[in-house]
């Protein structure tokens, strides 16, 4: 009887077994399938793809050239001033360039490099980092000059303004000479009395206004605080801190140094401001005008011909 059921089962499990192998047959068929067909839209794919060949290099970016160089360089007559005038980047640098300095008074030399024409000096890059400017004595006043990096063909590729100012003598001489005059006309001189009786003298100065008021004589300790402050103001124009040096030098002005008023003018003019590298910051041309009639009554002449601009609308 055990034999009869064995012999009913057995087709049942060679069936079961033949099903399960015919499944796997099936699963294998269709991961083979798929694999196929992944393996060939990877065909297509590259085959639709450009070749590449080695790629070059990135272009190395190209770095600004920059002329770093104190917007006022301050100096005193029979001196040497360091000129704190730099070039880079390094890497930016054309080789065999030089600095062409232009409009330097003709009486000031430099250390290195050579004059090519009056106030005109072409200095090696090498020489940078102690250049100075020989001041002679009974020097005195302000000048702007140009520096640029010129290539050994000629073109210049970077430049940039300064401007040089000598001492304080454009105050003090004025004021000296403020000082003598109401001296010699309070001096009891019966003799030039009698010498000069015409009368269309005495009839013409009534006819004409003063100019200004004249200035007060600075006293020592005020012309070293002044000059104090108008070191302070420059450098930190230098620096780019425009609100700050306005600040210092509006109290050299009220001193009453004539170069403070004119350089404080300077930063609310249109014409001047750009060269103190500093933005975000409008002119001002009606403190521009305030500041320069203060430095032309102080005795500044060149403020009078800035005046004269502003008027003029140039």
């Amino acid at each position: 009887m055990t034999r009869g059921i064995e012999s009913r089962f057995e087709p049942s499990a060679q069936l079961a077994l033949l099903a399960v192998l015919l499944a796997l047959l099936l699963v294998a068929d269709a991961t083979g399938a798929v694999c196929l067909a992944q393996m060939s839209r990877d065909r297509m794919r590259g085959s639709m793809m450009p070749l590449r060949g080695p790629q070059p290099p990135p272009e190395p970016v190209q770095a600004t050239l920059d002329i770093s160089a104190p917007a006022v360089i301050l100096v005193t007559p029979s001196s040497e001033a360091n000129l704190e005038i730099t070039v880079g980047p390094p890497a930016a640098v054309p080789p065999a360039s030089f600095l062409r300095l232009r409009g330097l008074p003709p009486y000031v030399a430099l250390n290195e490099g050579h004059a090519i024409a009056s106030g005109v000096w072409s200095v090696p890059l090498r020489s940078l980092s102690g250049l100075r400017a020989i001041i002679p004595a009974g020097a005195s006043g302000r000048t702007e000059f140009t520096i640029a990096l010129v290539t050994i063909d000629g073109e210049v590729v970077a430049e940039t303004k300064s401007a040089l100012m000598i001492g304080a003598a454009g105050l003090i001489a004025p004021q000296a000479a403020k000082r003598t005059a109401p001296k010699e006309a309070s001096m009891p001189r019966a003799s030039v009395a009698r010498v000069t009786p015409p009368p269309p003298q005495p009839e013409a100065k009534p006819q004409t206004p003063p100019a200004s008021p004249p200035a007060p004589a600075l006293s020592a300790d005020a012309q070293r605080r002044a000059t104090s402050l108008l070191a302070r103001g420059a450098g930190l124009l230098g620096e780019g801190n425009l609100a700050a040096a306005r600040l210092v030098l509006e109290r050299a002005a009220e001193i009453g140094l004539a170069e403070a008023a004119f350089l404080l003018a300077e930063t609310y003019d249109a014409a001047e401001l750009g060269r103190f590298r500093v933005q975000g910051v409008q002119p001002d041309p009606v403190k521009a005008r305030k500041w320069y009639e203060r430095a032309r009554d102080l005795g500044s002449r060149e403020a009078a011909k800035r005046l004269s601009v502003l008027s003029s609308g140039g």
